[in-house]
């Protein structure tokens, strides 16, 4: 038998899974225009530096293997 603490629970994460693959990438033109303009977030940033389009903490312009 069920608890209704861990029902709660277990459709709290049933909802947060469905929310976080239902999340689509941030588009790429749109966060290099608010990288230049300076009010690029952390996502944005983290996004660009994986396609290697801004340079990462090392100065490096890589891709990720994820865009290779």
């Amino acid at each position: 038998m069920k608890r209704f603490k861990s029902y709660v629970t277990e459709n709290d994460l049933k909802d947060f899974e469905e929310d976080v693959l239902s999340e689509t990438p941030p588009n790429t033109a749109d966060a290099l225009k608010r990288h230049k303009a300076g009010n690029a977030g952390f996502t944005d940033k983290a996004h660009l530096k994986a396609k290697g389009l801004i340079p990462r903490a090392d100065g490096t312009k890589r891709k990720s293997e994820k865009y290779k």
